[in-house]
């Protein structure tokens, strides 16, 4: 006799149970698509589930639960993820993600 198991899914973070974890933070990833080469490391290694796919395949950093660890950039191979100072409360940047933004990279063939 075999016994009938259950698989139970992986659960994304959800509102109320640590609450907006992005308080925590004094920095926060800003990820430029246009040189993103869809590798999904940062997907990979994001201890908090942050990212969602969006429909082009490119990796969408959901900020509310992100708690600015640095990760995904520090696995990115094209340095396309930045990180951005934010001020107490972590919810509003310190300097404008475009003023530090990566030039664009040529496209691989």
């Amino acid at each position: 006799m075999s016994e009938e198991r259950h698989i139970h899914p992986i659960v994304r973070p959800m509102e109320g149970v640590a609450g907006r974890t992005s308080e925590w933070r004094t920095a926060r990833p800003e990820l430029f698509d246009y040189n993103c080469i869809k590798c999904m490391q940062c997907v990979l290694h994001c201890p908090d589930d942050c990212f969602t796919i969006n429909e082009d395949g490119i990796p969408v950093i959901e900020q509310t639960y992100c708690k600015g660890c640095m990760i995904c950039a520090s696995v990115c191979p094209v340095d396309t993820i930045i990180e951005i100072p934010t001020l107490p409360g972590g919810e509003i940047d310190a300097i404008d993600p475009k003023s530090v933004a990566p030039e664009p990279k040529k496209k691989r063939k």
